[in-house]
């Protein structure tokens, strides 16, 4: 259901994920998530390609899973999350591990606070649950190194409407930036996770210009679908694609 600017003041967006931290985990690390396992990820190790010796930064990192499989491959990784539970998690489970730390804040607070320097910005979708879009791309700008690489998916501004059948509502329109809010479902947990969860629908235009306006130029975009066999796991096949990938590289000057 898409929000008004009154309804969306009475939410708390890192509550809703505390509350959600938990159950969230389970999905992912029972790989009942089939999007996350065979869709999501795969896309921002493909858009990335090797990573060892890189040190990468995770924004939106959740309970640590996606920083923790970098890490495995070789790269040194820091995850920020305002989600405390989240964190907690993460820290509980692959907070041991080397060439892996967590942070519990916004990525805007960390990159006011540290001299840290990063290669690669990865982020799992989480930059569709952040408000000020241009601040968290500004912020991921200065921590990167010139010619550093951002890697994200979010849903698809287009077809995530279609997919989830959202009722229309006089606060909806495609090309207008707002805030909604429903059931967290995935194909196989249609009881979806405790807590009601909400994002930012934008059009494509607002990522594009938030993205230069941070400094970044497109490298590559994707609309990932699930292969032949893939698609056989899903209760029902997809009609078009649900999320949208992208490779940005950071750069001194604004060319687009």
């Amino acid at each position: 259901m898409a929000l008004s600017d009154t309804e969306l003041e009475q939410i708390d967006v890192v509550a809703e994920w505390d509350k959600n931290a938990e159950a969230r985990h389970k999905q992912i690390v029972s790989k009942i998530d089939i999007s996350y396992h065979k869709v999501l990820i795969p896309t921002l190790l493909k858009l990335v390609g090797k990573v060892k010796g890189m040190r990468i930064i995770d924004v939106g990192c959740g309970s640590g899973v996606f920083a923790a499989e970098l890490a495995k491959r070789g790269a040194n990784v820091v995850g920020v999350d305002p989600s405390k539970e989240m964190i907690h998690i993460a820290n509980r489970e692959y907070g041991s591990k080397d060439g892996i730390e967590f942070y519990s804040e916004s990525i805007q607070r960390f990159a006011n606070h540290t001299d840290m320097e990063f290669d690669l910005s990865v982020s799992n979708m989480s930059l569709i649950t952040i408000e000020d879009l241009y601040g968290a791309l500004h912020s991921i700008s200065n921590l990167l190194k010139t010619e550093g690489k951002l890697a994200f998916n979010i849903t698809h501004p287009y077809f995530w409407n279609q997919y989830r059948q959202y009722e229309p509502n006089e606060f909806f329109e495609y090309n207008k930036e707002h805030a909604q809010r429903g059931n967290f479902i995935i194909s196989n947990d249609l009881h979806g996770l405790p807590s009601p969860t909400t994002h930012f629908h934008r059009p494509l235009e607002k990522y594009f210009q938030s993205l230069e306006n941070a400094s970044f130029i497109m490298e590559n975009i994707l609309e990932p679908i699930p292969n032949r066999d893939e698609m056989k796991l899903y209760p029902n096949p997809w009609k078009f694609p649900r999320f949208l990938s992208m490779k940005c590289t950071k750069v001194n000057e604004k060319r687009f």
